[in-house]
């Protein structure tokens, strides 16, 4: 409020008491305890711009949000720029009826976020499914929803580094990252192999992981895509 002020009093004579663009008066005398003091009001001009800059500093706050947390997502180059309005329907039916469905979900965000719901996407290898969950993400981020787009395999490299002497970061840090993600999208579940003859059990770590951030308690949103063979 007290840049708005000087920028229209610097428009203003201080033997002029009112706003050279509305008329109105924006210097009152008052009197207390018989000593008149001269202050000056804000008119309605004053209170338009004030509103004004309000509403960009918080834009412009939402939009550094966004950016931050398109940083954080790990979309990557290709699907940065994937929204539902740049997206072709009407050439798949089984396509157009998942984008339907994805779209309605991000329509009723706070609700199907709130709730725990997710989708789980399955279908032949280049039919859309990434590009959906990308969508989506993107979507959700437009609202500053805090989502993460990865894939069991760098979960599981996530997890193996918690192995690490030299590394500082812990199981429980890694687990705590994840509970600040309100919407996890794994990409093509399922192409990682995990088998206890492997000897790799970072693997079922992470599927450990997963589930302890998705429980009962968390209902945490999540959504597969998965490529049928």
């Amino acid at each position: 409020m007290e840049s708005t002020l000087k920028s229209f009093a610097q428009n203003i004579p201080n033997s002029e008491e009112i706003c050279s663009v509305c008329g109105a008066k924006i210097l009152r005398t008052a009197e207390f305890m018989g000593i008149k003091r001269t202050f000056r009001v804000m008119c309605k001009c004053m209170q338009k711009q004030q509103e004004e800059e309000k509403i960009r500093q918080e834009n412009q706050e939402r939009m550094r949000k966004i950016e931050k947390l398109k940083r954080l997502s790990l979309l990557g180059e290709r699907y940065k720029n994937a929204t539902f309005e740049n997206s072709k329907t009407g050439i798949n039916s089984s396509f157009d009826r998942a984008f339907k469905r994805c779209r309605k979900y991000c329509e009723l965000y706070e609700e199907t976020i709130k709730n725990g719901y997710g989708i789980y996407l399955f279908g032949d290898k280049g039919v859309g499914k990434t590009h959906l969950t990308a969508c989506m993400a993107n979507d959700l981020m437009t609202n500053c929803v805090p989502v993460l787009f990865t894939s069991l395999f760098e979960v599981s490299k996530a997890v193996k580094s918690t192995f690490n002497r030299e590394s500082s970061l812990t199981e429980q840090n890694l687990i705590e990252r994840f509970a600040n993600i309100d919407v996890l999208f794994f990409d093509d579940l399922g192409t990682e192999i995990f088998s206890k003859n492997s000897g790799d059990t970072h693997g079922f770590k992470a599927f450990f992981l997963i589930s302890s951030i998705s429980g009962t308690t968390t209902k945490k949103p999540l959504f597969f895509q998965v490529t049928t063979v």
